[in-house]
């Protein structure tokens, strides 16, 4: 005969009259009831599980567009770990990219995971199409990017579901000349060294190269 037993969800610690804090000792006492009534109380468990919550909200991803590689936009998000990872493995990251202007619709496309997944069925393939560039950071490209403004948001999903997606969501606009460079120095220091600040804006898209023009003798470039 099986020892009995009661099934009690997580969520019943995330909300409520029972509601505690992640990594809070869950803990219990049972008492059996007969016909002349009930027995008294057990002693607290001595083993136990913690409360686990869904992770919290990922930042958006960084991203930029790559016009060398098919017009593609290279994203990059640092890796969801504890605590707010809720408590739990990150079994899957979840990305979406939308070309809607009205951010309030449910106009969004997945390119990784799915928040609708069961516990049975998630999508494991994710960690093959992502690169880990150091021990942290994760890289992924998104291929095939139409030339058009493009935005991105991110959640984490654990084993109790999927966290908030960032907030605000990265937008990728459509691909331009870089801003014009404003702050170059000049230095003499036994050669003659040229530097500038990067562009505020890089036209969405990676640079490639810059060109440096010097006057000549008849004040020409």
């Amino acid at each position: 005969m099986e020892n009995p037993r009661c099934a009690i969800p997580m969520t019943v610690f995330w909300s409520g009259e029972f509601q505690v804090d992640q990594g809070s000792y869950i803990a219990a006492v049972v008492r059996a009831v007969n016909s002349k009534g009930p027995g008294e109380f057990s002693r607290w468990n001595v083993d136990g599980a913690f409360v686990e919550k869904v992770p919290s909200m990922m930042n958006p991803p960084t991203g930029v567009r790559d016009e060398s590689s098919s017009n593609s936009v290279k994203l990059s998000w640092r890796e969801m770990t504890a605590p707010r990872n809720g408590g739990s493995e990150i079994e899957t990251y979840v990305l979406m990219y939308a070309t809607t202007a009205d951010l309030e619709t449910d106009d969004w496309t997945y390119l990784l995971g799915d928040p609708a997944d069961t516990a049975d069925s998630i999508d494991t393939t994710w960690t093959n199409e992502l690169m880990m560039v150091d021990a942290s950071t994760y890289e992924y490209q998104h291929e095939g990017a139409e030339a058009e403004k493009l935005h991105y948001k991110i959640a984490a999903r654990n084993r109790w579901g999927t966290g908030v997606f960032s907030k605000p969501n990265l937008e990728i606009d459509v691909a331009s000349e870089p801003d014009q460079i404003t702050n170059i120095k000049i230095n003499d220091a036994g050669m003659v060294r040229i530097t500038w600040i990067d562009p505020e804006s890089s036209g969405s898209t990676l640079t490639r190269s810059y060109e440096v023009q010097l006057k000549n003798a008849d004040g020409e470039w």
